[in-house]
């Protein structure tokens, strides 16, 4: 009977525990499983995608390096370079080429030329670990020009760029001659691993299309767009964050560029100048320092311009208003405060470290040239723009001309047969001196400045100087009677 009973005992208990233990694997392989995709989905993180689109300059170089940082403080996993560029500056190319080449090692960047990447552009996806293109697309034409004139430069930059071209490709492992033979016409690209025979011709730029660049191995994806480069990455468009550029990036672009800020430059130096001369144009003063504002303003934004370049120009501001409201009369300070604003101006536009390229010395260069030479254009129009200032239309309904032209009366000097007062004569300030005006004396009215302070329209004045068919006044009051 036991012997039944154990027999009847294991044919119930074997496969109760097999039962059991099968389910006990199951859940160990459910848990492994949940544990697996919780790994994958936690490692899975953000994707940014930044755009590098329009002309490469310092305010998108600052952009790209801001957003980078943004992706790297939210872990990103992966970065995608949304490039559509014909180029720009050299050295905002490299500033952002060292940006992505700095990425750690388990950050992966990719660049999708959206149409084009030319010039800088190229530099800039081959700083990249892998490239997409567009079908259609383009990439290459790199040769360094002179940006004004469009002239190739000479052997020093193309030597300095062609190897830095090389060595972004060594680091990415892209064929280096592909890379050379974008910037140097007179390199042969060799050695290619690709089943598709290619062969550039020499003595013209590479530039390759996205059907050429998938055949010799520059590119590794070719789609008709974006999303479709997310399916062959395997990244969900849920885990997908684009980066915009805001208010502040948008502006910091704009007044970056060279002609803009040479606009801003010579118009705020001519109406600061302007302020000198014509009394009672307090508009002129104002919109001459917001426009020298907007011009630092946006160097400041791409952190060219620090607290230092800030503070002098702020000092130069409190030395012309000394000039204008305290010490009437383009003197001193006046000189002093003019050459504050501009050198706090050159040195916001000099890039750190100016001397490490030929792009930065020339950068260094050409902000001398940019701002010393919009302070001379602006002295010079000031001469032609302060005479017919009232013959401006728009200007003319602004300016107040009972307090500048009252009854448009003509200066002295238009009238050099009249003959100037003798000093000690007495009249009235038929506009304001500030410290610029016109003063009365009997039936005619001259040219006048005040020596001390702010003169008001209808105070007494009393003559100290005649010297240069211009009369040197104060108010009659200012006079101890002997």
């Amino acid at each position: 009977m036991s012997s039944n009973f154990l027999s009847l005992l294991y044919t119930k208990l074997v496969p109760l525990t097999k039962k059991i233990l099968g389910l006990f694997f199951l859940v160990l392989a459910v848990g492994a499983l949940s544990t697996s995709a919780i790994s994958y989905l936690s490692t899975t993180e953000t994707v940014y995608v930044i755009p590098i689109e329009g002309e490469i300059n310092p305010g998108l170089a600052a952009f790209v390096n801001r957003s980078v940082q943004k992706a790297v403080e939210n872990n990103a996993s992966s970065i995608i370079f949304k490039i559509d560029t014909f180029g720009g500056q050299v050295d905002s190319a490299i500033q952002i080429s060292n940006t992505i080449l700095d990425l750690d090692k388990d950050i992966s960047s990719t660049a999708f030329i959206q149409d084009k990447a030319w010039s800088a552009g190229a530099l800039i996806a081959l700083s990249c670990q892998k490239i997409s293109m567009k079908n259609g697309a383009t990439i290459g034409s790199a040769t360094p020009v002179d940006g004004s004139s469009g002239k190739i430069l000479d052997e020093k930059y193309i030597s300095a760029l062609r190897a830095k071209f090389k060595g972004v490709a060594e680091q990415n492992n892209y064929n280096t001659s592909i890379a050379m033979a974008m910037v140097d016409k007179d390199i042969q690209v060799t050695n290619l691993n690709s089943k598709v025979p290619y062969s550039n011709t020499k003595g013209k730029l590479l530039n390759l299309t996205s059907s050429e660049a998938m055949d010799i191995e520059l590119s590794s994806y070719s789609t008709n767009n974006l999303s479709e480069l997310l399916i062959e990455l395997k990244i969900n468009k849920k885990n997908i964050h684009v980066v915009k550029p805001g208010f502040l990036e948008i502006f910091a672009k704009f007044v970056t560029q060279a002609s803009i800020s040479s606009i801003l430059l010579s118009t705020g130096l001519l109406l600061l100048l302007t302020e000198f001369k014509i009394p009672g144009l307090g508009l002129a003063g104002i919109t001459g320092v917001i426009c020298l504002s907007l011009a630092l303003g946006g160097q400041y934004i791409i952190e060219f311009a620090e607290v230092f370049e800030l503070g002098v120009f702020l000092l130069g501001l409190i030395f012309i208003a000394l000039e204008v409201f305290v010490l009437p009369g383009f003197g001193l300070f006046g000189i002093i405060g003019f050459l504050l604003v501009t050198g706090s101006l050159f040195l916001s536009y000099v890039p750190e470290n100016f001397y490490s390229t030929p792009w930065n010395l020339d950068r260094m260069y050409g902000s001398g040239v940019m701002v010393f030479g919009s302070s001379i254009v602006a002295l010079i129009s000031s001469v032609f723009f302060i005479e017919h200032i009232a013959q401006i239309p728009l200007l003319n309904s602004i300016l107040n001309k009972s307090d500048i032209f009252e009854n448009e009366i003509t200066p002295s000097n238009s009238t050099p047969s009249k003959q100037l007062p003798p000093i000690g004569e007495i009249g009235i300030a038929t506009s304001d001196l500030r410290p610029i005006g016109i003063g009365q004396f009997n039936d005619s009215v001259f040219d006048c400045r005040s020596e001390v302070g702010y003169i008001e329209k209808n105070d007494r004045i009393q003559v100290v100087g005649n010297e240069r068919s211009e009369l040197t006044v104060i108010k009659f009051k200012t006079i101890q009677k002997k």
